[in-house]
């Protein structure tokens, strides 16, 4: 994993004091540089020139190499944010360097991780012409739930940062390879009825650290729109990949131009949720112009890591994410937006990475961090998390970023209406209807190897007459034999609860009883998502469908006993946990138990932009 390159060693680093022959090399092979570090100076950037800056990053950098070691490399220069260096050495000289004269502070460069939750339903491919949407003319539930006004400015004349794991504007279609696509969510602004901030690339790209790597690659005249220009259109006028791409743990990332990933899609989601501009799809702030920075390192092994069975990851390292709020000042930007962080971790609240947070905020720049997702249900079964139920009082805290006492930090809440994969609807009372999520079990795992050579999903019940109400009964106990006495379910789908009998004595004996599909309710209170799949051994020959519900929902079967429902897929329906907070959102408090987050905003089952 990419974090262990980082850190190896750290452990056991010296702590030593300055000594003046410690940095010579002696002619002898370089220890490896396995760490990279951010260095704050003494000198604050506040009471110094842009020389002047310069001039104390020197000093401390000739120190370091003569005192303790000359095996380093600079990443990175700091001047509008903080007075710092970034460097890349072997860990052992970290202590070390703590002690040189000028040095204010350490921070090792760690990794953090998109905060993002999986959608309730299964895996089928999502069909956009399947979708029915029922928003009163908005797709956007954000802006639904938080009862955004039709009388507003619509972000008109501002800008927007988001720092996230990729952002697709343009490709070939995944269907036809001679197809071009560009991604409506960044349709360019109609600059003739819309005010914008920035007309072309804005007012002092050519000092941001993205224009360094331009000059690298001698891209400095390149036209607005081409690659290399840092300019793609008067939607997006600004974006570069600052976290890069590697296939190796031991090779540095190679930052560039391309803002796409092959292995995540989180960052279109955002923009679209916040600023899209498709016809389709608006965002909240639909006018706003979007600075896109990619500051997580895509790594997908490849040579020897590959054999040595490293798995692909992405994750977002301290200095490119450093790189880019850097940038933000430079380029003026009004708000900033970060879905990023690491849960339940040891970290530096003194580190110069919060301390940058700070700065922004202080400076007048709204910067919204996610509070993250270490809420009981991320870790229901971990530790002192286990056995915990919802009516009990959370004792998690909000992990790195996240602690930022300057920071506007969001959590994640339930919107009013949820985007179902897959759920049954059924009436309940008079006039109340009531969408239970289910998943899929006779189903193949994407990426995995084929479990079963037929698939049976309960949609296929409908015979394609979506309409079509459905049988059901709910058999008390376990499902067992004796549990269908005075039962009839035959022609119709039995509902049995997990627990006591295997899933295939179940699935055997509905089977048996004439029942045409099967519904599992889970047993674990605790659980909020479809984080389990049953499990019916070698020797299962399906025939029929089998679906898994959860827990919360047995109430709903076992008060009505019997009734008819219809099969939803792909489509808008009633959230029954509407305006509350995801069971698996961090809500507090702060590592000092001051009170954070600070508002609740929807991000539970938001539909959003990905790639076609």
């Amino acid at each position: 994993m990419l974090k262990a390159s980082l850190i190896a060693g750290f452990l056991s680093a010296l702590t030593l004091g300055i000594t003046a022959c410690s940095g010579a090399d002696n002619g002898s092979k370089l220890p490896e540089r396995d760490a990279k570090i951010i260095i704050e100076l003494d000198r604050s950037n506040e009471t110094l020139s842009e020389e002047g800056i310069v001039n104390t990053q020197n000093i401390v950098l000739n120190n370091i190499r003569n005192y303790v070691t000359s095996n380093f490399e600079v990443e990175s220069r700091y001047s509008n944010l903080v007075n710092a260096v970034a460097i890349s050495l072997n860990s052992e000289n970290i202590e070390a360097i703590k002690n040189v004269p000028g040095v204010k502070s350490v921070t090792l460069d760690e990794i953090h991780w998109v905060q993002e939750y999986s959608p309730l339903g299964d895996d089928d491919d999502i069909d956009p012409d399947e979708i029915e949407v029922d928003y009163g003319g908005s797709e956007n539930a954000s802006a639904v739930t938080m009862n955004k006004p039709e009388d507003t400015y619509e972000g008109e004349g501002t800008t927007i940062a988001i720092l996230d794991n990729e952002f697709y504007f343009k490709g070939k279609s995944a269907k036809n390879a001679t197809d071009n696509w560009n991604h409506e969510t960044y349709s360019k602004l109609d600059t003739e009825n819309v005010a914008v901030k920035h007309s072309a690339r804005p007012d002092g790209y050519n000092k941001t650290h993205a224009y360094d790597y331009v000059k690298e690659q001698e891209k400095e005249s390149t036209p607005l729109g081409v690659e290399g220009s840092l300019y793609y259109n008067s939607k997006v006028p600004f974006y570069f990949d600052y976290g890069g791409d590697t296939t190796s743990r031991a090779e540095k990332y190679k930052q560039d131009f391309d803002v796409s990933s092959e292995i995540a899609y989180h960052g279109s989601h955002v923009a679209s949720i916040a600023s899209g501009n498709a016809d389709s799809y608006k965002g909240i702030a639909p006018k706003a112009q979007l600075i896109c920075m990619k500051v997580f390192t895509n790594y997908k092994a490849a040579g020897v890591d590959k054999v040595l069975g490293y798995s692909t990851s992405t994750g977002a390292y301290d200095i490119p994410i450093m790189n880019a709020l850097e940038d933000c000042i430079t380029l003026g930007v009004d708000g900033i937006n970060m879905s990023l962080g690491s849960d339940l971790d040891d970290f530096d609240n003194e580190s110069v990475t919060m301390r940058v947070l700070t700065k922004l905020a202080n400076s007048g720049i709204l910067t919204s961090i996610s509070a993250g997702n270490a809420g009981k249900a991320s870790y229901a079964s971990l530790g002192a998390y286990s056995n915990w139920t919802k009516d009990m009082v959370e004792t998690g805290i909000l992990g790195s970023y996240a602690n930022n006492a300057s920071a506007q930090i969001i959590a994640s809440g339930q919107p009013g209406t949820i985007f179902y994969k897959s759920a049954f609807q059924m009436s309940v009372g008079t006039n109340e209807v009531e969408t239970i999520a289910y998943e899929d079990q006779i189903v193949n795992r994407e990426g995995l190897d084929a479990d079963y050579k037929v698939e049976y999903k309960m949609k296929q019940l409908l015979g394609g007459d979506k309409e079509k109400l459905l049988d059901w009964v709910y058999v008390p106990g376990f499902g067992s034999g004796a549990d269908y006495n005075n039962l009839e379910v035959r022609g119709k789908i039995a509902v049995v609860n997990r627990g006591s009998t295997t899933f295939a004595d179940k699935y055997a004996t509905a089977k048996q009883k004439g029942a045409i599909g099967i519904i599992i309710i889970n047993n674990d209170p605790t659980a909020n998502d479809f984080n389990f799949r049953c499990s019916f051994g070698d020797d299962f020959k399906p025939s029929m469908p089998c679906a898994l519900v959860l827990f919360k929902d047995k109430e709903k079967f076992e008060s009505q006993g019997r009734g008819q429902f219809k099969i939803i897929y792909n489509e808008i329906g009633e959230n029954p946990n509407a305006y509350t907070i995801s069971s698996f959102s961090t809500d507090g408090a702060r590592y000092d138990l001051d009170l954070k987050p600070d508002i609740t905003a929807p991000g539970d089952n938001i539909r959003g932009a990905v790639p076609p």
